[in-house]
């Protein structure tokens, strides 16, 4: 009697071809400029976004022309962040002789490849912290 014909697994069939799947997008960061100035002679600044410590840096007083600390400083710092919504936590301190902290928390959001600048203000008596939000270049027309 003949052998029954093996029957071989047919061939897989191939997918329909898939384009490759599109180049993730390069998300351009935001940039956020701090302008940081008031009456105090030395201390440091820490900055949060959103619970993530980001900028923490001492600062000092302004000479004036004859070298002597006139008391207050101005701290000029630049941050790159991904695009979104934060709630930026400011804190100040300062040391003796005369000792200040204060914190204060700061909502804003953060566009895709926006520029944006911030002044920040230790205030004293109460102890506070203003912040102003500066128009940016596109907005100054």
């Amino acid at each position: 009697a003949p052998a029954a014909p093996e029957t071989k697994p047919s061939p897989p069939v191939p997918a329909p071809a898939q384009a490759p799947p599109a180049a993730p997008r390069k998300v351009k960061k935001a940039h956020l400029g701090l302008v940081v100035e008031g009456p105090l002679p030395r201390g440091e600044i820490k900055v949060f976004a959103n619970g993530e410590l980001v900028l923490e840096t001492p600062f000092r007083g302004l000479p004036d022309p004859t070298g002597r600390s006139r008391g207050g400083f101005r701290l000029i710092q630049h941050l790159a962040l991904p695009p979104a919504s934060y709630v930026l936590r400011f804190q100040i301190g300062s040391p003796a002789p005369t000792p200040f902290f204060a914190e204060t928390d700061f909502a804003l959001v953060l566009e895709e490849g926006s520029d944006t600048t911030l002044k920040v203000e230790p205030k004293r008596m109460p102890a506070r912290i203003k912040i102003t939000r500066l128009p940016s270049a596109s907005e100054a027309k």
